[in-house]
């Protein structure tokens, strides 16, 4: 979304496949290299033709901030059923702008760094969301 000129993306984070408490370490948004730059239909194939503009090389790997807050610090413990959101700004070089209306869209992936007692042998557990 978009709010008086920043760019920001609220992800929020649910415990709910545990019913102990995790320690959410940490968690970024990191633009997806490895992904198509063009839009996946429904039955996996890929849209050849389109009117968006792709644009990728303006989004690096530190583009998202996670906003710090209060109420978002690290670690945060989630217990069984319970969510926390997470606001990031994206902050993107200086490009030119253009009259066009065409759209920017970049892949994004979600990475988790959490951990819970109940894994003793495993320091921390890294997962990701497309």
């Amino acid at each position: 979304m978009t709010v008086s000129g920043k760019h920001l993306a609220v992800l929020k984070v649910l415990n709910e496949s545990s019913q102990e408490e995790l320690s959410i370490r940490d968690v970024r948004i990191l633009p997806n290299l490895n992904a198509s730059y063009l839009p996946m239909m429904p039955d996996g194939s890929v849209l050849l033709v389109d009117n968006v503009c792709h644009q990728s090389g303006e989004v690096g790997m530190a583009s998202f901030c996670r906003v710090d807050s209060r109420a978002c610090r690290l670690p945060s413990m989630l217990g069984a059923l319970e969510e926390h959101d997470f606001l990031f700004q994206l902050h993107l070089n200086d490009v030119p702008q253009d009259d066009s209306n065409e759209g920017f869209e970049v892949p994004l992936v979600a990475v988790l760094q959490w951990s819970t007692t109940k894994m003793p042998f495993t320091n921390c557990i890294y997962t990701h969301y497309r």
